[in-house]
Formats: structure tokens, C-alpha cells, sequence
């Protein structure tokens, strides 16, 4: 069972330009930002209520992030669902017929995370979560 929604991201081109505009326009504080070099992006944060939301630019040629945007210009990218188990839900997702991108969690920002490809989740990248604290 999903616990809540973990964080909704946006891929942007340029984060400063995107933090300010998020900012000003939507009354939100970036709370912090970082590189996270084993994607090949920068991460600007802010919460909305309980969920958190993420800028991602990407920094590298050819990662999925860089290739999406490239592919399907600045927007939405992808939706995140902390799970009490990645496992589990890896094993859920494939019985229901959609299908992981690989067959155990990856390190994330702060947390592990699963992809899901997006033909199998309604043109949707999305992701299962579990936070490190946990």
C-alpha cells in the first residue's frame, strides 16, 4: 500500500530561472539544492504540504532525464510513491503488468527508489520509494 505521494518532479532547463519563477509565482521556498552526479542532475526543493516537489535540470548528455527533456521539453517528469516495501510493490507492479526498469532498488537523493517504464503506468515515469530513515 502506498503510504502518501513522496515528491513530484519537473524537469526544467535552467534551475535558477525555475527556483525564482516558483518562488515569486507560487509563494514556495527552495529549501535546498543538489547535485546529484550518478544522474547527471541538479535538484532544487520545496514542499508543498507534505509532499515534496523537485526541479531537476539535467546536467549530462544522455541521461534519462536529459533525454526526456530533450524529447518532451520542460514539465512534468515524474511521480513518486512511498511504500512501506520497493520489493513488494516491484512484485505488484509486474503482476498487474507494468514493468520496472530494474529488478531492485537504486539510490536516490535522501532515499531507494524503483522506476516503472512509462508504457506500462499510463505514459507515466513513477517511482517507488523508501526513505533511509526508515
Amino acid at each position: 500500500m502506498f503510504k502518501k505521494i513522496h515528491h513530484i518532479a519537473y524537469l526544467v532547463r535552467d534551475l535558477d530561472k525555475a527556483a525564482v519563477l516558483y518562488e515569486n509565482a507560487f509563494g514556495v521556498k527552495v529549501y535546498g539544492r543538489q547535485a546529484f552526479p550518478p544522474r547527471g542532475i541538479e535538484v532544487a526543493f520545496f514542499n508543498v504540504g507534505d509532499v515534496l516537489f523537485e526541479l531537476i535540470m539535467p546536467v549530462e548528455k544522455g541521461t534519462r532525464a536529459y533525454n526526456y527533456l530533450e524529447e518532451h521539453g520542460e514539465g512534468f517528469f515524474h511521480i513518486a510513491f512511498e511504500v512501506d516495501s520497493i520489493e513488494k510493490h516491484l512484485k505488484m507492479a509486474r503482476a498487474a503488468g507494468a514493468e520496472p526498469m530494474h529488478d531492485e532498488p537504486i539510490p536516490g537523493v535522501d532515499w531507494d527508489v524503483a522506476w516503472l517504464k512509462r508504457e506500462g503506468v499510463f505514459g507515466v515515469f513513477s517511482q517507488f520509494v523508501k526513505t533511509k530513515e526508515e
